[in-house]
């Protein structure tokens, strides 16, 4: 009976014991699929194969003779090498990004080609009819329009030959949410009828957003010429007339109190804050930023120049030049007259000839023409300067010119004057330190000629300089006591759109962009398709990343230490914001190469503006879509503002004292228990900052 149980218990051991194994070899068997799985999906099998290698020859390595054992250490670093470049290939992947760069260089190709022979056939097929022919001439001369009311009369008609007008009249549409739209608009149609201005308060403060429902949608304003849908406009209009029923309501005895002066201020001062600001920023690019200004031209005729306007390099200087001006001066300024044009130039003294003209050059004076002679002196002495000082142009003509053009004025000062935020980006000497904004608020006292001579000093092209402020006397001063040293702002932060969001909620940018290596480096669509758009997009942003990503490894490690950091933002750094205009978009690229550090000529000018007005003015309807009701608050903000000074100084006989910042809010109603009290910071500060 002992040895039955006995045997029973053996057998249900070895049975769990074989089970065990079963369920250890699934295990093992699972493991390794899903192991080789893993390798094949990451293409390590060349890595397996090596380390294979590697292991055997380590077994055998103990069998060999001292000759072949000092072969096999030569071969074994070889192998351990090849192992880890096959694995920083595997991580790296730089085959993917090569085949993005090639795929986006033969696209660029292709895509041109597909644009040319799309617009030569359209054209022919055209000049077949009489239509065909009018529709050609009117886009000719759309094209070459002088004004913008010119434009539009010609874009109108053209918007009716092509049946656009049609288009812009229809509600229907699959781009925004038009149903909503109208909704809304009968809402505050109804509300005004009514004279409900609390109801009006309540919805506009509930309702208002710049690209709600769809209304940022690019493709609403690139079918007609003219404008975008009418129902679209209407909605805007109903907006802005809800928001001057508010604006001039009195209230009555039971709402007074609601609709009082610092209630009314408070509500436009946060719906304000809560739809956010737009901001006009001006590229970099060298003597190209001249083309900025028929843009700023363009903006100010139509009242849709933006408060905030940020310039980088070349384009701190047309920032600086507004920043310092009211709306009529800066169409006087811009009109070319009296601009001082000469902000490039060698500037070679007479100690520069006598340390740096070679020698052998002054015997065969008499072999050349006068004015020949005078260019190979000049070159010469630039080559020389450039080899010992490392600047080509010196900074003492375009300071001379920058100082001209903007005054002595600080930021502080400017803002003062123009109520314009013009902020300058500079990139200091080190390294190791990041760009900064200056503006009125981060550097009051900076001088703005200064701060975009600083912005200007191109790497290599001009000698980094010290900013300069004004002291409390008056007196022009370093603005560091360290002597630190700043240039060209561009290289790193062409476009500073964070840094503005956060001090001045900025949410919306209108740049305009005039780099030379902008269309190459840009993730911004330069087709008209929306798929092949799409698609260059996808791959220079990929390339963008993956390069930017590298970098990051590549300086950490050491690897790429020899680049410094200027270029790698230089390539990866955004180029375009919510509306970019391109003025240079239609000038050959072999003039850009040649004018880049060239002064404009006078007669040149007023084409330079115009070709900067042409770019700007199709935007222009997009731009008063976007910034209607934004420009609608700001103005009532500072009626408001005007209606609360001179209430106090009625009550108290005597005149406010300081000026009102630009971030400034009233104290809003729901959290002030006496509206008629001023709080004890902004008391201080105003007097602070008088």
């Amino acid at each position: 009976m002992g040895s039955k149980l006995s045997r029973g218990r053996s057998l249900a051991v070895a049975q769990r014991q074989s089970s065990l194994m079963r369920l250890h070899e699934r295990i093992h068997t699972l493991l390794y699929l899903w192991i080789r799985f893993w390798i094949f999906a990451t293409s390590l099998e060349k890595h397996e194969e090596l380390v294979w290698r590697l292991v055997q020859q380590l077994k055998h390595s103990v069998y060999r003779t001292a000759t072949e054992k000092h072969a096999l250490f030569h071969h074994l670093v070889m192998t351990l090498v090849e192992l880890w470049l096959r694995t920083l290939h595997a991580v790296l992947v730089p085959d993917v990004f090569t085949r993005y760069v090639c795929a986006t260089f033969v696209l660029h190709i292709v895509y041109g080609l597909q644009s040319f022979v799309h617009q030569v056939l359209g054209n022919t097929c055209l000049k077949l009819t009489a239509e065909g022919r009018r529709t050609l001439r009117l886009r000719h001369q759309l094209e070459n329009a002088k004004t913008f009311r010119e434009r539009q009369s010609i874009a109108g008609e053209l918007d009716k030959l092509e049946g656009k007008d049609k288009w812009r009249e229809d509600p229907v549409s699959g781009l925004f949410l038009y149903e909503r739209v109208m909704n809304k608009t009968q809402v505050y149609k109804k509300l005004k009828l009514k004279n409900e201005v609390i109801g009006l308060m309540f919805s506009l403060r509930a309702g208002l957003l710049r690209k709600h429902w769809g209304l940022g949608n690019p493709r609403l304003y690139s079918v007609s010429k003219v404008g975008t849908k009418h129902v679209i406009e209407e909605y805007l209009d109903t907006i802005v007339q809800s928001m001057n029923v508010v604006l001039r309501a009195k209230g009555t005895d039971e709402d007074n109190d609601e609709l009082s002066i610092d209630n009314k201020l408070a509500f436009f001062s946060e719906t304000r804050h809560a739809y956010g600001r737009s901001a006009l920023m001006l590229s970099g690019g060298g003597a190209h930023g001249f083309y900025h200004a028929g843009v700023i031209k363009a903006l100010v005729e139509n009242n849709l120049l933006p408060i905030v306007i940020a310039g980088s390099s070349a384009g701190s200087i047309l920032a600086g030049a507004i920043g310092v001006r009211n709306d009529d001066e800066v169409l006087g300024f811009l009109s070319g007259e009296s601009v001082n044009l000469s902000f490039l130039g060698p500037n070679i003294t007479e100690q520069d000839r006598a340390a740096y003209i070679p020698s052998f050059l002054p015997p065969i004076q008499m072999l050349l023409p006068k004015g020949g002679f005078k260019l190979v002196r000049d070159a010469f002495v630039l080559l020389n300067r450039f080899l010992d000082k490392r600047f080509l142009l010196d900074t003492k003509t375009l300071r001379d010119c920058l100082r001209s053009v903007m005054g002595d004025y600080t930021f502080r000062e400017a803002y003062d004057r123009t109520g314009r935020i013009i902020n300058v980006t500079v990139t200091p000497l080190n390294a190791d330190d990041y760009p900064q904004l200056l503006n009125y608020l981060t550097a009051p006292n900076v001088i703005i000629w200064s701060a975009s001579l600083a912005s200007c000093a191109i790497p290599n092209v001009f000698r980094p300089v010290e900013l300069l402020a004004k002291d409390e006397k008056g007196n022009i001063v370093p603005y560091y006591r360290e002597g630190l040293k700043w240039s060209d702002g561009s290289v790193e932060c062409d476009l500073p759109m964070e840094r503005l969001s956060e001090l001045f909620n900025v949410n919306h940018f209108i740049v305009s962009q005039v780099n030379i290596h902008y269309k190459i480096v840009s993730g911004h669509s330069a087709f008209g398709n929306e798929q092949t758009g799409s698609l260059m997009s996808f791959l220079k942003k990929q390339m963008k990343a993956y390069i930017k990503n590298i970098a990051v490894f590549g300086l950490k490690t050491s690897v790429l230490k020899f680049l410094g950091i200027g270029l790698i933002p230089l390539i990866t750094q955004k180029y375009e914001g919510d509306i970019t205009i391109c003025p240079t978009d239609k000038v050959p690229a072999t003039t850009l190469l040649r004018t880049v550090l060239s002064n404009p000529l006078r007669e040149t000018f007023p084409d330079i503006l115009l070709a900067g007005e042409r770019a700007c003015w199709p935007a222009v309807a997009r731009i008063r879509t976007m910034c209607r009701v934004e420009f609608a608050l700001e103005r009532a903000v500072r009626y408001l503002r005007g209606e609360q000074a001179f209430e106090d100084e009625r009550r108290s006989g005597r005149k406010a004292i300081g000026r009102v910042p630009s971030f400034y809010t009233s104290p809003s109603s729901m959290n002030l228990i006496e509206l008629g009290s001023v709080a004890p910071w902004l008391a201080k500060l105003c007097l602070t900052t008088n």
